[in-house]
């Protein structure tokens, strides 16, 4: 998990993923994935996550918060 993760990387990350899941670019969806710490958690969770952290929201905040309201 990187500890320079800002909102602003949170929201291109964001449109970035959206993009390789509509594309099938799945390589690069894991990377970031990996990048935030979130490899292995469904593309609905990961999405919520960097939605969130967009928003100012901390990184732990934010999985706690998505995988919380999946459960």
């Amino acid at each position: 998990m990187n500890t320079q993760n800002t909102p602003e990387l949170a929201r291109a990350a964001m449109q970035q993923y959206a993009r390789c899941m509509r594309t099938g670019n799945w390589a690069t969806a894991a990377n970031i994935e990996r990048h935030w710490g979130l490899y292995g958690y469904t593309p609905e969770i990961v999405s919520t996550v960097l939605a969130c952290v967009a928003t100012g929201l901390p990184l732990e905040a934010a999985i706690n918060e998505a995988t919380e309201s999946t459960s």
